[in-house]
């Protein structure tokens, strides 16, 4: 590791002075945005009004994400050119750092949280006038995620808990780039961008309601009798509203199984497993019933766009699925098991010394309850 870093050092410093002597190369903004679907989707109005506050400059994105790419992003954002991160050998991460080291930038706008070391190396190493981070609460991640990158930027832009949602870090990373204080984005705004780029590919004939049941780790993940039970209940409450499971490729086997063993009601579930762009996920948001899922990508699809939608979290983690000001919560139910229901207390269960009960602990009892109550 210590001699990979090295290495990425010293391209970086030839590539940083090959772009101090090209003396005609325009001067970019970069943005760089590295972790989930949710956080990208609430950043697109903050770089419509970038871009209006700075029109003249050209705007680079870079990003690694599996569920965009390089053709959908300008029809989301207004950017100039996009930058697409591979990771799957050293050599694709040099040629990813060379493609951001060889420019010269005014402005190094990172969206992204600290779980990212690496990104974070590569980002910091480029040669940008003014280069400015998020700085996320000191609870949210360790110290040795949090603080090995700091020192490439100039500045940091605070979360603001009182605010309670994640919109409030990039208000705050607009009025520091512009000196102006935004607004809050409304329901419209997101609206108007992604009206125009609804996907087309896939068809789903209403009513139906959107699942989102895979998640990224113990944190997240359902166990699997709590999902083949809700899914059995949602097909009897609402025998004519299709079924539709959306995830990543490494979950087709999963919903495999789950249709295996929902023979009874196999022919209203509808397997979207890693064929779902970030445009398919904004329509079938939209025209879904509701959206019930963990926190992911296509739940925040949900919280945003659907009628209604349902979101399971496990008890300390709900003031981290509320990005949204509070204004934009009133169609999002938060399901989380009110105490501890393992035999053992497990790890999950027993995080720094208090019990905070995890996915295991959530009964399909509270879970459906919630649903009748606002689907009926």
């Amino acid at each position: 590791m210590k001699l990979r870093l090295l290495l990425l050092n010293i391209i970086s410093i030839i590539t940083n002075f090959y772009s101090l002597l090209v003396r005609d190369r325009k001067k970019n903004i970069l943005i760089f945005r590295c972790g989930g679907l949710g956080d990208f989707l609430l950043e697109t109005v903050a770089i419509h009004r970038l871009r209006e506050s700075f029109p003249k400059e050209q705007y680079e994105f870079f990003y690694v994400h599996r569920s965009l790419n390089s053709e959908t992003i300008p029809l989301i954002i207004p950017v100039d050119h996009v930058i697409v991160f591979r990771e799957e050998s050293f050599w694709q991460i040099i040629c990813s750092g060379v493609a951001i080291w060889k420019h010269r930038y005014s402005i190094l706008v990172n969206m992204s949280d600290p779980r990212y070391p690496l990104m974070h190396r590569i980002i910091g190493l480029c040669n940008a006038q003014r280069k400015i981070a998020y700085d996320y609460p000191e609870n949210r991640f360790s110290e040795n995620e949090f603080e090995p990158f700091r020192k490439e930027y100039d500045c940091f832009v605070r979360f603001s808990w009182e605010h309670d949602h994640v919109m409030s870090m990039t208000l705050n990373l607009l009025k520091e780039l512009t000196g102006k204080t935004f607004s809050l984005p409304e329901y419209k705004d997101y609206i108007k961008i992604h009206e125009s780029v609804a996907g087309e590919k896939i068809t789903i004939p209403n009513p139906y309601i959107v699942f989102s049941l895979f998640g990224s780790g113990d944190n997240h993940n359902l166990p699997d009798e709590i999902v083949n039970a809700l899914l059995l209940y949602c097909a009897r409450k609402f025998p004519d509203y299709m079924l539709v499971i959306t995830g990543a490729p490494k979950d087709k086997l999963h919903t495999q199984s789950l249709i295996d063993y929902l023979s009874e009601c196999a022919d209203k579930l509808v397997d979207l497993c890693g064929k779902t762009s970030y445009c398919d996920l904004y329509k079938l948001a939209k025209n879904a019933v509701c959206v019930i899922g963990v926190d992911t990508g296509t739940t925040h699809f949900g919280a945003l766009f659907s009628p209604h939608t349902f979101v399971l979290v496990r008890k300390h983690l709900p003031e981290l699925f509320w990005p949204y000001p509070e204004k934009f919560m009133k169609n999002v139910t938060i399901i989380t098991a009110e105490q501890c229901q393992c035999d053992t207390q497990c790890l999950q269960c027993l995080r720094k010394g208090v019990i905070t009960p995890c996915m295991r602990c959530l009964q399909i009892e509270h879970i459906t309850k919630s649903i009748e109550e606002i689907i009926g």
